[in-house]
């Protein structure tokens, strides 16, 4: 995978990565709405670097695929999982990170 693909990958991960750390180790309301925070920020700086990188393309170009795998296959039909990122994709991305991590900020 590219570097971008990575970022896009990691847009959904951090914030589940947040909640994961926040049920299992985390203790404290600060901490935990500290750890919330950084998470959904570094998502919405990886949706803002992955904007920045679609907006650098050729408008007929202007998305990325990633496959994660592929979950099924038979005979002609191939069913995978992956991310699309397109600029309705961008859009809706930067405005759910965006206002969520408003939300967090302000919910410390």
């Amino acid at each position: 995978m590219t570097q971008i693909a990575w970022f896009i990958a990691l847009i959904p991960v951090l914030p589940l990565a947040g909640f994961l750390l926040n049920i299992l180790f985390v203790r404290g309301e600060r901490a935990n709405g500290a750890v919330a925070s950084l998470s959904i920020v570094a998502s919405f700086v990886l949706t803002l670097v992955a904007v920045a990188n679609l907006a650098n393309l050729p408008e007929e170009a202007r998305f990325f695929s990633v496959q994660l795998w592929e979950w099924l296959a038979v005979g002609k039909v191939n069913v995978s999982v992956g991310f699309w990122f397109d600029p309705l994709t961008s859009v809706m991305a930067l405005l759910i990170t965006g206002v969520g991590a408003l939300i967090h900020i302000y919910s410390i």
